[in-house]
């Protein structure tokens, strides 16, 4: 978080399969990042998306530069 707001949200999965992640940014699209890049956005109460054992996957609002660092893995 950044001044109260939640800049992006990390997920790092001991197995892959399909995250579930109530949607920190309600009414807005989020871009899911992997490995550093944008990879896909979903919209919705409730996100979706696959996940791989061990990477790093990153939920951001769309559009959004978080200003601090994703962290690597």
């Amino acid at each position: 978080m950044a001044n109260g707001q939640i800049e992006f949200v990390q997920i790092q999965p001991r197995v892959g399969g399909e995250c579930r992640l109530r949607n920190p940014w309600p009414g807005k699209t989020v871009t899911v990042r992997r490995k550093g890049k944008k990879d896909e956005n979903v919209s919705g109460s409730l996100l979706k998306s696959r996940t791989a054992a061990s990477e790093t996957t990153t939920i951001v609002l769309e559009g959004a530069k978080p200003s601090r660092k994703e962290m690597p893995r």
